[in-house]
């Protein structure tokens, strides 16, 4: 978390930014939702938690840890955030042995209760990429509407190292920007296709309507079944 940047005044900071993060990331993997539940957590674990980091200064405020997280850049945070979990995920490949994210999927959600009627605002759209594997949001970007899913997920993709990872996504992501994208980060990719292609669709209609499967044979397999497009 180096990568963000303090906005406090330095002579006056008694709880660090490393303290701060790694008590809402704990708190907020075990359910907590607001500062001041934060605040409890971290005083009841205060003794587990140093093992990681420096409390002799105590535990911050619920309202310090608010303050903190309305200061700092929250471009800055997400990107170490991403930064952060493809490290675990390095330390986990390389212990194991093996590629753990086989799979990343793109997956756009509207946030429960972030709207309100009163003054106009609208709900809160993010897009998500998750690994499949090892249940993990690798990353997220905050969209205006649900419409901007599109541009956001190229975005969201050169955030991440995918190379060698197969992409999955919804009709709504079946866009050539997205597919270029993956290409171009090394990365095979697997859009479901819809009626918001209509070209598209009625090409693999028209290819793969009356092809029938052959008998199997190494390294080929030629075989395909239409399903669900109309």
């Amino acid at each position: 978390m180096d990568q963000v940047e303090d906005p406090r005044q330095q002579g006056k900071i008694r709880q660090p930014l490393d303290k701060i993060f790694i008590i809402v990331l704990a708190a907020t993997l075990v359910g907590a939702d607001d500062w001041g539940a934060m605040e409890i957590l971290a005083r009841f674990r205060k003794q587990w938690l140093s093992t990681i980091v420096d409390v002799s200064s105590g535990i911050p405020s619920a309202d310090t840890l608010a303050r903190v997280f309305s200061l700092i850049n929250p471009e800055q945070f997400r990107a170490a955030f991403i930064d952060w979990v493809q490290q675990i995920i390095e330390f986990a490949e390389e212990d194991s042995g093996a590629v753990l994210l086989p799979v990343i999927a793109i997956n756009g959600i509207t946030l429960r209760r972030s709207h309100d009627r009163n003054t106009g605002k609208l709900p809160i759209h993010m897009v998500n990429t998750w690994c499949s594997q090892t249940k993990i949001i690798l990353g997220q970007l905050k969209t205006d509407e649900k419409s901007n899913e599109i541009a956001a997920v190229p975005e969201l993709l050169k955030l991440l190292d995918i190379k060698a990872r197969l992409i999955t996504a919804d009709a709504m992501s079946c866009q050539k920007q997205i597919v270029k994208t993956c290409i171009d980060h090394g990365a095979d990719y697997l859009l479901a296709v819809k009626n918001n292609q209509p070209k598209l669709l009625a090409e693999i209609k028209s290819h793969l309507w009356h092809r029938k499967p052959k008998s199997y044979k190494r390294p080929n397999i030629d075989f395909f079944r239409l399903m669900n497009l109309v």
